[in-house]
């Protein structure tokens, strides 16, 4: 055999297995799928806000509702003053408390928003860069999903 007839054979080959892999899967199968890795995203979503309530505070959050239910801003700006951190994420809590009242809800509600617009953003960046239903949901079950994801949505900082 000569080179270029060898050459022909392995591109003839190639091809054929990307046509297997490419081919797309059965319609309803595929939707069907796609509906199951959106409910299991919901669930997980669901899952992080309904544990936002179930445990007591701990150091670091105690040190964040210290710092930002203060009664009024000013107060609040001066005693940040001395504080190392960023203070627009305690005037932002602090907002928050006084439309919505300084409960414990309050604080970890706020991580827990964060979590489901970082998820909404994975997913979005996914559909960006592969312009698909299958990755832009894949990525947000991923993302909804990953352990650290889901513990740090409940924390207030």
């Amino acid at each position: 055999m000569n080179k270029k007839k060898i050459a022909q054979s392995a591109n003839d080959a190639n091809s054929a297995a990307l046509k297997i892999f490419s081919s797309p899967w059965p319609r309803r199968l595929r939707i069907c799928l796609l509906i199951i890795a959106l409910i299991c995203s919901a669930a997980f979503i669901f899952k992080a806000l309904v544990a936002v309530n179930l445990t007591s505070l701990w150091n670091d959050e105690l040190s964040t509702v210290e710092k930002s239910f203060q009664p009024s801003l000013s107060f609040l700006i001066d005693y940040l003053r001395t504080d190392v951190h960023p203070p627009f994420y305690y005037v932002i809590l602090w907002l928050t408390g006084k439309i919505f009242g300084e409960t414990v809800m309050v604080l970890r509600s706020f991580s827990w928003v964060a979590y489901v617009v970082g998820c909404a953003a994975i997913s979005a960046a996914a559909w960006s860069y592969q312009k698909s239903s299958v990755a832009s949901i894949c990525a947000l079950l991923l993302s909804c999903s990953i352990p650290f994801t889901v513990s740090y949505s409940v924390e207030g900082k």
